[in-house]
């Protein structure tokens, strides 16, 4: 058995694009920066997000770039050869199973209430001291 899950949040680095496929299914892609480590170590890699059929024309007009979303879907890798060098290229893609809005980085936009949640928020009281929300440690 194997499993191939990835969730992630980011900003969108484009508007959504919407096409047809050659069969005439309807696609919409959008990229999303995915970062590791921190400081001189961090690294973005972005990731080609592909959203089918009536999701992707529903979800066009809020996907803009700029738009914060968690993603969770399907992990691959697009490979080809540069036909100008010679060198072989690869992109991250994932294929969109659920998807959640969160807050803008546009000031004159308002939130967009989500579309399909990934998962319910989780709403704790902001403190200082973890033994107020976990108690005592037992020793």
């Amino acid at each position: 058995m194997s499993i191939n899950s990835l969730v992630f949040t980011g900003n969108c680095g484009r508007d959504m694009e919407v096409r047809h496929t050659p069969t005439g299914k309807v696609v919409g892609s959008f990229s999303v920066p995915m970062k590791q480590g921190w400081g001189q170590n961090e690294k973005v890699n972005w990731v080609e997000c592909s959203v089918w059929g009536e999701r992707a024309t529903n979800l066009a007009a809020y996907i803009t770039k700029g738009t914060s979303v968690t993603v969770q879907g399907e992990l691959g890798v697009d490979t080809w050869e540069d036909k100008a060098t010679g060198d072989l290229k690869m992109k991250l893609t994932c294929n969109v199973s659920q998807l959640a809005f969160g807050q803008s980085v546009k000031s004159d936009n308002p939130p967009v209430a989500p579309i399909a949640q990934v998962s319910a928020p989780v709403t704790a009281p902001v403190t200082t001291s973890t033994a107020d929300i976990w108690g005592e440690p037992p020793f």
